[in-house]
């Protein structure tokens, strides 16, 4: 089964959520102009940066007003993260949003940062506790956000729940773009699945600072082949094709990757109960 999906790379509009929603609808509509059925957002797509004041329900305004752009377009979207309330908590989610114009579910970012421009602990984020795998007409699908990829074992649990497309917003500035680009590369060759990881560009100001954006959105096979980019500093839509077939043959033919081996594991399993 094959079927075209894509990454939008935006400057930030920090705050005026409007404004940000607008460009999106815009990139949307080209994005199913050029056949896509599933879209990828880039991290803090709305607002830049967490501020408690930013925070909204999901679903709420924002998920209702982009789930009628993909119910108009029939698409999925992973509309990027948000700032999230429930309660008196806030999270970085990132919201799967159906061709129904319904909220497939929702992920919340595990590894929070706390250097500018995401000062995700200041702003007062609790980190979620989950990692969710989404069934689709499109295949499996895995939601991340950002430094999640950093450490190697979100993903691999999404690859051990059947995870075969990972949807992965980033923020990353320019210090830390090549690593953006390396480490997709690594996580969706270890776990076979193809990987969508938008990623910002521009100039934003932020409390923090000013900082810089390259963008290098980009789409990665199984295989840790780049498939898709749209490039550095401009804003943009890239479009390729996702071949389901082909993730689970190679899934097959690697199937090495996903034996375990608990007794050798041992020293990373009493570290995550909490071991010194």
């Amino acid at each position: 089964m094959k079927f075209k999906a894509g990454v939008v790379q935006m400057e930030y509009r920090p705050g005026d959520k409007d404004a940000a929603l607008a460009k999106i609808e815009a990139f949307l509509d080209e994005a199913a102009d050029f056949g896509a059925k599933l879209v990828c957002l880039q991290e803090y797509a709305l607002t830049a940066y967490p501020e408690r004041e930013w925070a909204e329900p999901i679903p709420g305004p924002s998920t209702e007003r982009l789930g009628a752009k993909c119910r108009q377009r029939g698409l999925y979207l992973a509309a990027g993260s948000m700032v999230e309330r429930d309660g008196d908590a806030i999270y970085n989610t990132v919201p799967l949003i159906g061709p129904d114009g319904g909220l497939v579910g929702k992920y919340r970012k595990l590894n929070l940062l706390n250097w500018p421009p995401k000062c995700e602990d200041d702003a007062g984020m609790s980190p979620g506790r989950e990692v969710p795998v989404f069934d689709t007409e499109y295949g499996r699908i895995g939601l991340l956000c950002g430094a999640d990829l950093d450490p190697s074992e979100p993903c691999r649990v999404l690859a051990l729940k059947g995870c075969e497309v990972l949807l992965a917003p980033h923020s990353c500035t320019d210090r830390w773009v090549d690593a953006h680009r390396y480490i997709g590369k690594c996580r969706a060759w270890e776990d076979m699945f193809y990987l969508f990881a938008p990623n910002p560009c521009g100039r934003v100001q932020t409390p923090g600072g000013t900082f810089s954006y390259l963008g290098s959105s980009s789409v990665i096979s199984p295989m840790g082949e780049v498939i898709a980019n749209v490039g550095e500093f401009s804003e943009g839509v890239a479009v390729c094709t996702v071949d389901l077939d082909f993730v689970r043959s190679v899934k097959a033919d690697n199937e090495w990757k996903f034996r375990n081996f608990p007794e050798a594991y041992e020293p990373l399993i009493h570290r995550l109960k909490g071991g010194a």
